[in-house]
């Protein structure tokens, strides 16, 4: 929320509120979303180890191991882009890059990514109105991507679920 505020505060001219009368309605929609994922990420990590701070360095270790993929699928959508937006090359390559295209928000942040995007409307560049020097991966299906989400999420509430047992302790 904090970003958001600043971004609205500092990119203003850049066109971060201009464009969408709703955006305030929309991100109200966008935060909640992505923090309920987020939540059962660290849930379901943290009933898979005793020590707290495993569990983050675990969680911390899968998200940028998969952002990692993510920046490197936007790196070659971006390197298949000539300057004027259209798509170099044809035939088998261009075939490979599109597939290349699909895999950008398999990620832990590139879901996300995907949410924000979707549900704000842009038009492939940064999320968020911010100023970008290189195009970005246009936005994914929203439907597709909450139905990802929510599966993610699930399958790590039934892990938390599976692993968590209530202790009663007497005093």
């Amino acid at each position: 929320g904090f970003f958001w505020f600043y971004g609205a505060l500092s990119y203003r001219p850049y066109g971060f509120l201009s464009n969408d009368p709703w955006v305030i309605l929309k991100m109200a929609l966008v935060l909640p979303i992505g923090a309920a994922f987020y939540s059962s990420l660290v849930v379901g990590f943290s009933s898979l180890f005793k020590q707290g701070r495993i569990a983050g360095a675990t969680l911390a270790g899968a998200y940028f191991i998969t952002n990692i993929f993510t920046q490197l699928m936007a790196l070659s959508w971006v390197m298949s882009q000539s300057p004027g937006g259209q798509r170099r090359g044809g035939g088998e390559f261009g075939s490979i890059v599109d597939a290349l295209r699909s895999f950008y928000y398999a990620s832990i942040d590139g879901v996300n990514i995907g949410m924000a995007k979707s549900i704000l409307g842009t038009d492939g560049s940064a999320y968020l109105g911010l100023p970008s020097p290189i195009r970005s991966v246009p936005a994914p299906g929203l439907i597709g991507v909450l139905i990802v989400m929510v599966a993610v999420s699930a399958i790590w509430l039934y892990v938390a679920w599976k692993r968590i047992r209530a202790v009663e302790v007497v005093g």
